[in-house]
């Protein structure tokens, strides 16, 4: 990579890069050296003095071991010519590439511009790399470490933290090949002994699940972490893993920069009670109850503070990719195995002991790794570039592969990756703490104006919701919630007060209820998506630059076919339904399939479709409202972010990004309004038949009259298992 440094200083050995294993002291001391010849801003005399430093501390060591030899006076002074040479050398060198330096395409870059505000193919305005992203991918690409299976394409130069391209790259291109080795797997986590000593135990208090892989990675990276800041060369580490680790950020870093660290009180103001909001509550939780979960164990609690496990749990949510079900080269190779040793079998024996003991399931949700320089990649709906973990010709056991994809990568412009097709913004925002503010992502949103879900759908790592079933304190925590989406007693001319009076009504509403409790935790029966407000949203030159100033408006072109309603609407068919639909049959049919957890109520007599249309416009409806009234009113929202995004600093701030989640939640619930609204007038016209069964009320029925769900007598009637 000609571009990183030219090709004299690739003719420069420096020591420890020929694959020898190396300590901090030592990488900091290699690393001062590099920078001053990758123009890092440190001085010609500070690498000499490091340099000078080193070939003492080499003589002093070699005086000792050497000093009963006869010959040792001149190896000593052999040794230190040599050292005063290589010292000379460095620092001419630095010297006399310094103006090459400054002319070079990759390092005259400046740091202060607006990306927004200069041409593409400008290379000598684009902002300045960070040092440690700088050093790491120069030091990679360079080839100067022992595996040569690493690909670097000679056209992507690195502004900030991210990649830029100095010419047209076509699809079809390789960008990177990461070898095997430099990443980090959750697979190598499960490995560990000391993890595995101390926390295959670990289980969620709440749920009393096992902790996930994701958390299990974050302790490993934890744990490496820590391992590169001790003295002791027993966790001694390549160069490169020690450049990689010096990339992520600190908790410090963090603090500022990421929602999940941030306090309720703010969160909530800016998200209200939307789904955004749980979303995020969702994961903060989920880093909290890890960090409890392995705070069972001593040696956890001796070895790695909160700070650094959420340092490290959130440079795994935010870096860490999917690299599919491990194959057999990931089998464990030890020198006693015989040839009758299968490794795909040892493998596959490997990952059922996960499986078993502790609920991971890698063959089925495959392995997650943090790869290094793939991770640096930013997000978009319209990605141009795709990875995948892969054989290849360099790499036959497999690698980390990025090649450009879909289309081009114009000159100038940033290559972007997704991160997952069709991923809510909340999600988002939620995980890797930002929204790309074009629309071009879809929004949630959920008829569950009254309960919190349990299944989470965040993660297959974490949940609320007990892989045993609910406990009685988690049904009773659901009970009253649940009862809320049947006080309408739609259908009816009158109110159903209880059994007393009204004995077959009430009894189907207690079925209803037991119904609601069954499905109450699964997200699809109350969550959907709404397409992206602007599907035609691409990339900017950067992820920094705003593709539009004005935020994004639905299209037009919001239908009743792309807005996926069918499972919520199942749902509102069981609130709305009454004794009189299904030709009378309706108890019994839901009196046969409490035992069926994936029951749905299809479609039935056109009465009741009206009344699920209009229970889905109302929980909807419901939910724009109490958005509306927490924001001061959707055009003031809108007007709140279009302040910001003509504030450079405020773009792609935390505020921004909750402020962006909350406007397309509110935008989304809107245009779902509208859609429902349509469907019905286009089915239903205004007039209606003035009978009991198209009855539906604009207010709840009164509290009392749903005291009976509680009655243990009557609730006792129906066991259901949860």
């Amino acid at each position: 990579w000609k571009h990183f440094l030219p090709p004299v200083s690739q003719q420069l050995q420096f020591e420890n890069l020929a694959g020898r294993a190396i300590d901090q002291k030592q990488y900091n001391e290699e690393k001062e050296i590099v920078g001053c010849l990758l123009h890092i801003k440190m001085p010609a005399k500070k690498a000499h003095n490091v340099a000078k430093k080193k070939g003492s501390k080499k003589h002093q060591e070699g005086e000792a071991s050497s000093s009963s030899r006869p010959e040792s006076s001149i190896a000593m002074l052999l040794t230190k010519i040599l050292g005063a040479m290589v010292s000379v050398i460095v620092v001419v060198a630095a010297i006399l590439l310094k103006p090459l330096l400054e002319e070079s395409d990759f390092f005259s870059l400046v740091s202060d511009n607006s990306l927004s505000e200069i041409p593409s193919d400008n290379i000598t305005t684009w902002p300045r790399p960070d040092p440690r992203v700088g050093f790491l991918v120069s030091r990679a690409c360079l080839n100067l470490y022992r595996d040569a299976s690493f690909f670097c394409h000679k056209d992507l130069l690195i502004s900030r933290r991210h990649f830029r391209a100095k010419e047209r790259i076509e699809p079809g291109e390789i960008l990177f090949e990461i070898p095997r080795s430099l990443q980090l797997w959750d697979l190598d986590a499960l490995r560990d002994p000391w993890i595995r000593l101390h926390l295959f135990d670990a289980s969620h208090r709440l749920s009393g699940n096992k902790v996930g892989s994701e958390a299990l990675l974050a302790v490993y990276l934890a744990l490496q972490l820590k391992r590169k800041e001790e003295d002791s060369r027993q966790w001694q580490m390549e160069i490169l893993e020690l450049a990689y680790y010096d990339t992520l950020f600190t908790y410090d870093e963090w603090v500022d920069a990421h929602p999940l660290l941030a306090g309720s009180a703010h969160m909530r103001s800016l998200l209200g009670f939307s789904e955004g909001y749980g979303v995020w509550q969702a994961y903060k939780n989920m880093i909290v109850s890890e960090y409890e979960a392995f705070s069972a164990s001593k040696s956890f609690n001796e070895m790695i503070s909160y700070e650094s496990y959420a340092a490290a749990r959130l440079n795994v949510l935010t870096r860490a990719i999917r690299v599919g079900p491990p194959g057999p080269e990931q089998a464990i190779q030890g020198k006693y195995l015989r040839e009758e040793n299968n490794p795909e079998q040892l493998l596959d024996d490997e990952l059922q002991s996960y499986k078993e003991l502790m609920g991971i399931d890698l063959r089925k949700d495959g392995c997650i790794a943090m790869v290094p320089i793939a991770d640096l990649f930013n997000h978009h709906e319209q990605n141009n570039v795709e990875y995948e973990y892969a054989k290849t010709e360099l790499n036959s056991d497999g690698a980390f592969v990025v090649r450009s994809d879909n289309r081009r990568v114009e000159k100038g412009f940033e290559p972007m990756v997704s991160y997952g097709k069709g991923i809510p913004d909340a999600h988002l925002y939620a995980r890797y703490g930002f929204v790309n503010g074009d629309g071009s992502g879809p929004s949630q949103i959920s008829i569950a104006y009254h309960h919190d879900i349990l299944k989470l759908n965040i993660s297959s790592q974490y949940d609320y919701f007990p892989s045993t079933g609910l406990t009685s304190q988690l049904l009773q925590f659901m009970e009253k919630p649940t009862s809320e989406y049947l006080k309408f007693d739609d259908g009816y001319r009158e109110c159903i007060p209880g059994p007393g009076t009204h004995p077959d009504e009430a009894d189907l509403k207690l079925l209803k209820h037991k119904h609601l409790m069954m499905i109450a935790n699964f997200p699809e029966r109350w969550q959907m998506l709404v397409p992206a407000r602007n599907p035609f949203a691409y990339p900017s030159i950067t992820h920094e630059s705003l593709v539009i100033s004005d935020p994004p408006e639905p299209i037009e072109f919001y239908t009743r076919q792309n807005l996926n309603v069918d499972l919520p609407l199942s749902t509102c068919r069981l609130m709305s339904l009454t004794i009189n639909d299904f030709d009378g049959n309706a108890a019994h049919i839901l009196r046969n399939s409490l035992s069926e957890v994936n029951f749905i109520l299809e479609k039935g007599n056109d009465s009741l479709e009206y009344r699920a249309w209009q229970c889905l416009r109302r929980w909807i409806g419901a939910g724009f409202l109490s958005l509306d009234r927490d924001a001061g009113g959707l055009r003031s929202e809108y007007e709140r972010i279009y302040r910001m995004n003509q504030k450079k600093d405020a773009v792609g701030s935390r505020d921004w990004g909750a402020s962006n989640v909350r406007l397309g939640e509110m935008q989304s619930l809107k245009a779902a309004n509208a859609i429902i609204s349509q469907t019905i007038a286009a089915a239903w016209g205004d007039s209606l038949p003035e009978r009991e069964e198209y009855a539906v009320r604009d207010d709840p029925c009164p509290d009392e009259y749903q005291s009976f769900l509680f009655d243990e007598m009557e609730s006792n009637k129906y066991k259901v298992d949860f």
